[in-house]
């Protein structure tokens, strides 16, 4: 997989075009409550995304953030937004990467139902990736607590999928454990009993005992697939 370096995500979905200026002044406040957010190091110095983000052309890199500025909506009322790159002035944009369940016509971004805005971090050093790792964390902490009102929004983060995954494993230590020791008690038990390789019926209820053990694990795995496939059916890569 690419690694796509430390950074804060939001994707923002609507139910008809967010290429619409009605949405533009809610994803403007998202914003700038981002640009609020702060962390401490261990010295109580406060750092901001202007103080860790990564840097292109001489300014923060924020994939999709020329979506509140002028240029874009000039581009949008001329008919000449277009897909899959685009440009303004500061350089050139993927506008595949930055909307996604788009209509297109002759390479013309005509609408969208979602938009991308991904927050890139400094990594150069040891100091500046433990500093950018506590402000993506903080960035999903806070920007949960935003409310919007036209719009619903998804947040990530570098590290999000493996968080998540810890958080949603926590509980198969304590099935392994319980499955194991049935495994045993219940093997304990066969041998005990002669030669357990002569009884068919033994060698049957362990087949039959595994399969309903491995039902429950199973339909947990389906569920984590399944629950990775929000930004592939929203971009529609």
């Amino acid at each position: 997989l690419p690694d796509l370096g430390h950074y804060g995500s939001v994707i923002f979905t609507v139910n008809d075009n967010i290429i619409n200026k009605t949405y533009l002044p809610e994803i403007q406040s998202f914003h700038q409550t981002v640009m609020g957010i702060s962390i401490n190091d261990t010295d109580g110095k406060s750092y901001f995304y202007q103080d860790l983000c990564a840097i292109n052309n001489g300014q923060c890199s924020v994939w999709g953030l020329w979506y509140v500025g002028d240029f874009f909506w000039a581009q949008v009322a001329n008919g000449t937004l277009t897909y899959p790159t685009s440009s303004d002035p500061d350089g050139d944009h993927r506008t595949d990467r930055e909307f996604g369940k788009v209509d297109t016509e002759n390479g013309v971004l005509k609408s969208a139902r979602s938009l991308r805005l991904h927050y890139y971090l400094r990594q150069q050093n040891k100091e500046y990736t433990a500093l950018s790792v506590a402000w993506e964390k903080e960035f999903v902490k806070q920007m949960s607590e935003f409310k919007a009102n036209l719009t619903d929004f998804t947040l990530s983060h570098s590290d999000s999928i493996s968080t998540e995954l810890d958080e949603n494993t926590i509980g198969d230590i304590a099935l392994f454990s319980l499955t194991f020791t049935i495994m045993i008690t219940y093997a304990s038990l066969v041998t005990a009993g002669g030669n357990c390789l002569t009884q068919r019926g033994h060698l049957g209820r362990v087949g039959g005992g595994h399969g309903l053990l491995a039902l429950h694990p199973g339909s947990l795995h389906c569920r984590e697939l399944g629950g990775g496939e929000l930004e592939e059916t929203e971009w529609g890569f």
